[in-house]
């Protein structure tokens, strides 16, 4: 019997003036999903990767960059730098979040249990 393998990357994108955001959500359970920059340059890995299980998401807010690691169970907030990324929140929700947030003045999560922030 012949075994087919697939593979398949799953990618969410955002960008801001100047750079866009690449999420690689990783393998389940493996605690690889990653974050890369992309300007009008180059490609650069951020460089505390791995950022956790199940990168599902990215969103971008005024200088600010949200991070939704569903299967780590956490929101990664870095400020957009001309050098870079820097982290100034993580937020452990304490169950899985879904794919999705929305801002306006305040955030919302679209989350699966009881969110216990």
């Amino acid at each position: 019997m012949k075994n087919n393998l697939y593979l398949l990357i799953l990618l969410a994108f955002t960008w801001s003036t100047e750079n866009i955001f690449v999420a690689c959500e990783g393998n389940f359970y493996e605690g690889n999903g990653s974050l890369w920059t992309i300007t009008e340059d180059d490609i650069y890995e951020y460089q505390e990767n791995p950022l956790g299980d199940i990168v599902q998401s990215l969103y971008v807010f005024e200088n600010q960059l949200f991070v939704i690691v569903n299967g780590s169970s956490n929101i990664q907030v870095f400020n957009i730098e001309d050098d870079g990324l820097t982290p100034v929140h993580y937020i452990d929700t304490h169950t899985q979040v879904q794919e999705r947030c929305w801002f306006t003045m305040d955030i919302y999560i679209s989350q699966t249990g009881s969110l216990q922030m």
